[in-house]
């Protein structure tokens, strides 16, 4: 009986961190909207670059980097390869 009690306690955690990790990595951005481009980051680019090419000469490139991070819910500036960025129009 104890074997029982330990064997479902050790289930229901597997099933708890299987939840936990799923709805974590399910976190993407919705689809581009109208007027929105998608971007493949490049080896070697940085955010800081992408939005400066996606604002061109006008505007603030902190506020745009900022943008983009808030459409593509990052945390953080750090970027890897081959990952899409939705830029905002």
């Amino acid at each position: 009986m104890k074997w029982g009690f330990a064997l479902a306690f050790a289930i229901i955690l597997f099933c708890g961190a299987l939840l936990v990790i799923t709805e974590a990595s399910s976190e993407q951005p919705a689809s581009p909207m109208e007027g929105e481009t998608i971007v493949y980051v490049a080896p070697g680019d940085t955010l800081w670059e992408i939005a400066s090419t996606a604002i061109g000469h006008h505007g603030d490139i902190r506020e745009m980097v900022h943008e983009i991070k808030v459409r593509n819910g990052l945390d953080s500036e750090l970027l890897q390869s081959g990952q899409m960025l939705i830029i905002p129009n």
